[in-house]
């Protein structure tokens, strides 16, 4: 990746984040994947250049010293949905879904003014939404059900709610605020040598997070009796009790 296609790629990046942007970890071909902390726009595009462009992402979220612990709550504005090329039948199907997707979020947030970023990674779509969000932790409604929990089990619920479960599955799994990375326009995908490029830039619009919430807290009543059923803790029963008592 040319100097100048980094400063590109990681300035348009930069524009779906709200200040203040650093400190923001990173990670290269270089760093064999593992995220690096980085100060400043210009000590990101120096990474960048030093792996020659291979493998450069960033996270969507700023770098917060307690993710050690992952206890402190942060408002989850900034979704991440995966449409994997290897869970499509072909390239066809896979365009397809890309546009049920982006109709879905249209039609999810009640605006068809909507317009997300979409990137090519190389090995399929993904899709940025920048929201204007809350910290859920401090709604009793939520904390009640997953308690620390409900912010980074809202980005995975809505990875999977707005690409009607088409989203790559592993992906969800893995997604949290320290593991939501993006990959940086113009860089290099190593795994096939193809270059990241924007399919659909954003517009700028930040849906509110509020047409999401009820369907998370169905989503999370739902997990919370799957989980009782299997027996899995002494915590589900009273969270069932409390369901109850909340009618």
């Amino acid at each position: 990746m040319m100097a100048q296609q980094s400063v590109y790629g990681l300035d348009y990046i930069m524009r779906h984040f709200l200040p203040p942007i650093w400190p923001r970890t990173i990670s290269t071909h270089t760093t064999e994947g593992s995220q690096v902390i980085v100060h400043s726009r210009e000590e990101a595009l120096a990474r960048f250049n030093q792996a020659k462009g291979l493998d450069c992402r960033i996270n969507a979220y700023r770098y917060r010293e307690d993710w050690s612990i992952d206890l402190l709550p942060q408002a989850p504005d900034f979704l991440f949905t995966d449409l994997d090329l290897c869970q499509f039948s072909s390239i066809e199907a896979l365009n397809r879904a890309l546009n049920k997707v982006l109709r879905n979020i249209k039609t999810v947030f009640h605006d068809d003014n909507i317009q997300p970023t979409v990137q090519w990674s190389g090995n399929g779509y993904h899709i940025y939404l920048p929201i204007e969000a809350l910290v859920l932790e401090q709604e009793s409604v939520f904390y009640d059900l997953v308690g620390n929990q409900a912010g980074r089990k809202f980005l995975q619920f809505a990875e999977q709610f707005l690409s009607n479960k088409k989203a790559d599955s592993c992906h969800t799994k893995g997604l949290s605020f320290k593991n939501c990375i993006l990959r940086i326009p113009g860089s290099i995908n190593s795994k096939n040598g193809a270059t990241v490029r924007i399919i659909q830039e954003w517009n700028g619009v930040r849906p509110a997070i509020n047409w999401l919430l009820r369907d998370y807290r169905r989503y999370l009543i739902q997990q919370v009796f799957v989980e009782s059923r299997q027996g899995k803790t002494e915590q589900n029963k009273n969270w069932i009790n409390y369901l109850r008592n909340d009618r």
